[in-house]
């Protein structure tokens, strides 16, 4: 009896999903235990939900090192609807392309807009990525719809993948208030979009994250006729896997482990 295995990568993000599918020769009540391991991995790995597929894009082109963005708007240039808003911040976007494009470098953003949960100050939410000089004072130049800006960086909300999970639910917690049609979230077209792949696997292969990765989420649920696993990850930053990666390898020159990773 084979599993199959659904792998999302995006950026250092890594999620796993395994689970027994039904099969043809199943009896009813074999396909039925199935579809419920079935339904949890679709749950757990559905891009089509908003939120989720805000997660992977931010982890796929955004580091910790990149920013987290507050655009407020002033009483004399408040909008009076999204519409304003959106063509303030196009205003914005081309002025920031500009001044980057004369230093060879581009533009990543992922905007969100919001409106105080309906209360009418509308402001925007924007994930930006850095580029090594003054992008702060860059920033603050080129918003000419007020003052209140605010720019950190997005170690804040966790680090390496980790701030995509903790940032998610923060810039989408309007998304049971608006309206209908209305995207919660946009971003530029050079994103890049987070790698899914399937494969079917043998009946006991395991989820095993590479040495150093930092387990975010982890569940494991079995029933008579299958098992469900689940592994959100986060792998380290290339220079650390690199060095781990050296050490490994003398060390396995002293000492035979017999050990292997699987994933």
């Amino acid at each position: 009896m084979a599993r199959y295995r659904r792998t999302v990568r995006a950026g250092a993000l890594v999620e796993v999903v395994t689970y027994n599918r039904p099969e043809p020769s199943d009896t009813p009540r074999q396909r039925h235990e199935k579809q419920k391991l079935s339904s949890l991995a679709r749950k757990k790995l559905n891009a089509k939900q908003s939120n989720k597929q805000f997660e992977y894009v931010a982890a796929a082109n955004f580091t910790g090192r990149d920013y987290m963005v507050t655009l407020s708007f002033d009483n004399a240039h408040l909008p009076p609807d999204r519409r304003g808003v959106i063509s303030a911040f196009q205003r914005f976007i081309r002025k920031l392309r500009a001044e980057r494009k004369r230093r060879g470098q581009e533009v990543k953003f992922i905007r969100v807009i919001e409106n105080k949960h309906g209360e009418g100050r509308f402001h925007i939410h924007m994930l930006l990525n850095a580029t090594g000089g003054n992008d702060f004072e860059e920033v603050r130049s080129l918003w000419e719809f007020g003052t209140d800006i605010d720019i950190q960086y997005l170690n804040k909300y966790g680090d390496d993948a980790r701030f995509a999970s903790g940032i998610v639910y923060y810039l989408t917690k309007e998304r049971h208030t608006a309206a209908a049609g209305v995207r919660r979230w946009s971003g530029s077209r050079n994103l890049v979009r987070p790698e899914i792949t399937g494969e079917w696997v043998h009946d006991n292969a395991s989820i095993i994250p590479p040495v150093g990765a930092e387990i975010i989420e982890s569940e494991e649920i079995r029933n008579e006729w299958g098992i469900f696993a689940y592994c959100k990850y986060a792998l380290k930053p290339q220079s650390q896997r690199s060095r781990t990666k050296r050490a490994s390898r003398t060390d396995r020159e002293y000492r035979d482990t017999g050990g292997r990773m699987r994933l």
